[in-house]
């Protein structure tokens, strides 16, 4: 969900990968799709496929006609582009049945059971609309009682905190808030040290040295942080 000026510049920047030159001074969504389609059929390069990830908004598709081979995913059923661009739909919601799935992964064994035939636990998947990110972080704050999961309920129905989501009223905000809230004040600030690299692969012995302590205690944290959903924490990176 980006605006027209957001998109220009993730244009020029793929314009710039793809070779062109001097795109600073392009002023308009409409001079950039003219630019980059004129300068793939120079340097015949029409059949490169470009991949747009969920689209939103349908009339960023005319902007993006200059790819003449293209797979684009949107969570809406488009129709009538103005260029040859197979759609692939993102699922919204997951099922009741997905979704006590996804919760189970984030449980041991000897508790899953909690989850099963649950009203409670129905009605707090029926909160989070089936919100992949919503069930993921909720699955493993292993809620036990109907009091936790009342709790939980809440919280999500909430006012929203600035939250613009696709097809998604309710406060994810205060969902991921809560699942935080999880560790002590210290963990917490660790957390939000991580704000200060760019979203890429940061080996561990960098965070270990951010945070000022061994890399036995940065894995376990940064494990922890993984399973709540707050970070993607893979082969140390």
């Amino acid at each position: 969900n980006i605006s027209d000026g957001e998109l220009l510049k993730i244009l020029k920047n793929l314009a710039s990968r793809i070779g062109m030159i001097n795109t600073g001074n392009i002023q308009s969504l409409r001079e950039i799709n003219t630019k980059i389609r004129q300068f793939l059929e120079d340097q015949e390069l029409s059949d490169i496929l470009f991949v747009f990830d969920d689209v939103w908004i349908k009339e960023h598709y005319n902007h993006l006609s200059f790819a003449q081979k293209a797979i684009s995913t949107s969570r809406y059923c488009y129709t009538g582009n103005s260029y040859d661009c197979v759609s692939v739909p993102v699922m919204k919601n997951l099922t009741i049945d997905e979704a006590v799935q996804v919760l189970q992964q984030r449980r041991c064994r000897d508790n899953q059971y909690v989850l099963l035939d649950n009203p409670m636990v129905n009605d707090v998947i029926d909160q989070c609309q089936g919100l992949p990110l919503a069930i993921a972080t909720l699955g493993s704050l292993n809620l036990a009682t109907d009091g936790d999961w009342k709790d939980v309920i809440q919280r999500i129905t909430a006012p929203k905190f600035n939250s613009n989501l696709c097809d998604y009223p309710h406060n994810l905000f205060n969902t991921l808030e809560y699942s935080i809230n999880q560790f002590n004040s210290m963990d917490r600030l660790l957390l939000r040290l991580l704000g200060v690299f760019k979203a890429c692969h940061i080996p561990i012995g960098s965070v270990a040295a951010l945070w000022g302590v061994n890399e036995s205690r940065t894995s376990a944290l940064l494990t922890d942080l993984n399973n709540k959903s707050l970070i993607t924490f893979i082969n140390g990176n």
